[in-house]
């Protein structure tokens, strides 16, 4: 597992954050200082991991799930 840096984000709306080499980890949707809403997760190097809804920073709802070599693993529920 990637090791990443964690700082405390209030409030609620959009939010991204980075993995230490400055690429994006998660954009989306944030409440209560966890993703919530519409998001996308990538790994590090930059491709898309899992992009769809979002609840308590857990997959839940509709979305798509990637493996690292960018295909298509799942998608549906969640």
């Amino acid at each position: 597992m990637t090791a990443f840096s964690v700082a405390t984000i209030t409030g609620c709306g959009k939010h991204t954050l980075k993995y230490p080499n400055g690429t994006i980890k998660y954009e989306g949707g944030w409440k209560d200082n966890q993703e919530n809403g519409k998001g996308t997760y990538y790994f590090e190097e930059g491709t898309v991991a899992y992009e769809g809804e979002w609840k308590g920073k857990y997959f839940d709802g509709n979305g798509k799930l990637y493996s690292r070599d960018g295909k298509l693993a799942y998608e549906g529920q969640y």
